[in-house]
Parts: C-alpha cells; sequence; structure tokens
C-alpha cells in the first residue's frame, strides 16, 4: 500500500501527521511531494505546483509503482481535520475494502443539483482511496485531462455560489482559509472547479464514487460534525485575535 501526500512549504503539522501515518500503516510507503518552489527535503518530491494539489497527485501517481491501494492526501487534513479520528478511520476502512471495483473511494459530498458545473455526489479533494490499477489508470487519465483543459466560462450561479463559499464569514460555513486576497481567492475557485470536475468526469469514465464512510455511516457522520465543530472554533479564535 501506497500513502500519497501533497504538501506546500514546511508546516509543522505535518511532522506529526507522518508519524501518526506510520503508527497506523506501519508497512505502508510513504511518499510526500511538496509543492512550494525548491523547499522539497531530500527525502521529498520537488512539485510543480502548475495545479496545486492537482498537479501534485498526478505527478505523485505518475512517480509511483501503479499496483496496490494508494492513499492520496493533501496536507490539510493534519491541519482542519481531525487527523487522528481520520486516520484510524482509514485504517478500519482499508480492513474491508473491496479491490476489485472499478471505483474512487473518498470524503463524498451530495450537495445537490442546482448547479450545472457540480456534480452530484462529488469526492472533497483532500483524501482519495484508489483501490486497484484499473482504477489508477482512470484516475490518472482523468485528473491529467481536466488540469490541462481550459476553464471554461462558468454560469452566473456558479461563479456567485463559489464568491460566497470563499469569502464566507459564517462560524459553520464555507472555505476555512483565512486569506481572502484575490489571489487566493481566483486560486480557490480553480481549485473547487477542478474539484467538480474531477467527479464528474470520472463518473462519465463509468468510475464509480463511493464514501469511505459506506460500512461505517455514523462513525462517518461523527467526523464530518468534529471537523466542522473545530473549523468553527478555529475561525473564532481567528476573530478575537484580530481585536
Amino acid at each position: 500500500m501506497q500513502i500519497c501526500i501533497v504538501r506546500y512549504g514546511k508546516n509543522r503539522s505535518l511532522l506529526s501527521g507522518l508519524d501518526l501515518l506510520r503508527s497506523q500503516f506501519p508497512k505502508a510507503e510513504i511518499t510526500v511531494i511538496n509543492n512550494a518552489p525548491l523547499e522539497a527535503d531530500l527525502q521529498e518530491i520537488q512539485g510543480s505546483n502548475l495545479a496545486f494539489e492537482f498537479s501534485g497527485y498526478l505527478e505523485l501517481l505518475e512517480n509511483r509503482p501503479k499496483q496496490g491501494v494508494v492513499i492520496l492526501l493533501n496536507d490539510t487534513l493534519f491541519k482542519h481535520h481531525f487527523a487522528g479520528g481520520w486516520v484510524r478511520f482509514i485504517r478500519s476502512f482499508l480492513e474491508v475494502l473491496s479491490t476489485e471495483d472499478k471505483v474512487i473511494y473518498g470524503d463524498i459530498r451530495w450537495d445537490g443539483t442546482a448547479l450545472a458545473e457540480r456534480p452530484n455526489p462529488f469526492l472533497a479533494s483532500w483524501l482519495f482511496v484508489i483501490p486497484n490499477e484499473i482504477s489508477n489508470e482512470l484516475f490518472r487519465s482523468t485528473l491529467r485531462d481536466v488540469i490541462q483543459m481550459p476553464i471554461p466560462k462558468m454560469s452566473a450561479e456558479y461563479e456567485l455560489f463559489l464568491t460566497e463559499w470563499l469569502v464566507s464569514s459564517g462560524l459553520w460555513k464555507g472555505w476555512q482559509g483565512s486569506e481572502k486576497d484575490t489571489v487566493t481567492i481566483e486560486r480557490k475557485k480553480k481549485c473547487i472547479y477542478w474539484e467538480h470536475q474531477l467527479s464528474a468526469n470520472l463518473a462519465k469514465s463509468g468510475v464509480e464514487l463511493r464514501s469511505i464512510g459506506e460500512k461505517n455511516r455514523v462513525g462517518y457522520w461523527v467526523l464530518r460534525w468534529v471537523d466542522r465543530i473545530k473549523i468553527g472554533f478555529w475561525r473564532i479564535a481567528c476573530r478575537f485575535a484580530r481585536i
């Protein structure tokens, strides 16, 4: 089994995250790509950052053997999520994982069909579990196509959704990032679009999108709510820090 992680820079949270992963997956091969220019350590791959975490995922997959289960992670797992709970949940999920289906597993979202550009469901792009070589090939080719195609003009409804999500000041809803400058907002718009299109195109290719919580729905939704509460308290702390 391979665990592939995209990081940017030298965030300390990944160090404890790597220790956590090694304790729960002692036999896994762990590979890290660093997308920050010229900041990769000797044991890391230097990423191009051409398409942010998405090019990181593609470069990781193209640099690793294609056999076996692959877990793709964004290092935001260790900054914005309940990392200990999620890593243990993933370990338990893998114990009952079927490796024969043409499927990608992850943190699935059912946000409705109101927006043409947003598929229902889609997989949040911080986690992908790829169970076999066939799914790996389809994921790589689809991801490559998505990030290489020019982004078309988005519908007004989708643009409004992206803007409201990214600049939301609510405690429990919206993007958790603290930087709201124009460059960051435009980068995140691209990432959300790629996130949605990746799921949409995988489904068109006959790949089934499934939740890692399908065998333990209660535990999965507990983790989702803990994440939401964690983000809420983080936003409260940021507001007090600005006072």
